[in-house]
């Protein structure tokens, strides 16, 4: 039988999709370039994250949330890419830490605007949303609906097997959990729900009050591609 490939494996280049200057040249007015020094540490699981951080020099490190001795490298992220996930939509707490690996100069969009770009750049909307959703299916709890190891590495792998073989309570914890987890979160009847939730927040007359002017998304056809 053939061996099930991961999310990470599939649709690696949609989880982690590497911008053009020009788009995110698009997006920079939806936020405001910050620098970080080497070693910052920019996200932290636990932790709410400031929002959406499109790396334009540097390098950050994401890795999974947890001890010192269980956190493993998910990705590495280069000018073009960004740092995020998909709970920043909705305040909630981040899910892995990331750090600035060398010195890093990126644009920041806060999650407040988050919804802005979905209207206003529908395009880079989609795709930013697309690999957000990718990045939560592919990431797994540490410790608790299984263990994150890197592409490649038999010997992390090797390890984690023979952890959950050595505990079988935890290998009989981490499954059940991972199996609520799945029916809670991504059940077709609840993503369904959240994304209705999401959008009629999004298309909500009151939002563009908060905002300012925008690209009214009722009527595109009068919306020439590139004017703003």
């Amino acid at each position: 039988m053939a061996k099930t490939k991961s999310v990470l494996e599939t649709r690696r280049d949609q989880m982690f999709p590497q911008l053009s200057s020009q788009e995110i040249e698009r997006l920079s007015r939806f936020g405001g370039v910050r620098e970080y020094r080497a070693g910052t540490v920019i996200t932290k699981a636990g932790m709410v994250s400031e929002g959406l951080v499109f790396v334009l020099k540097g390098e950050i490190e994401v890795k999974q949330g947890g001890t010192v001795s269980q956190r493993q490298t998910i990705v590495r992220h280069g000018p073009g890419h960004f740092h995020g996930e998909l709970a920043q939509l909705s305040d909630r707490p981040s899910l892995v830490d990331a750090e600035a690996l060398t010195e890093v100069e990126a644009l920041v969009v806060p999650a407040a605007r988050l919804r802005d770009v979905l209207v206003q750049e529908a395009s880079l909307g989609e795709r930013i949303m697309r690999a957000l959703i990718l990045r939560r299916v592919g990431l797994l709890e540490e410790g608790q609906t299984g263990f994150l190891v890197p592409p490649s590495d038999e010997a992390a792998l090797r390890d984690r097997i023979a952890r959950l073989h050595a505990d079988r309570a935890v290998s009989r914890a981490a499954g059940t959990k991972a199996r609520s987890v799945a029916v809670s979160r991504y059940s077709g009847e609840r993503m369904q729900r959240d994304y209705l939730e999401l959008y009629a927040r999004v298309l909500s007359p009151n939002h563009y009050d908060t905002v300012g002017p925008s690209v009214d998304v009722r009527d595109r056809r009068s919306v020439r591609p590139g004017c703003r």
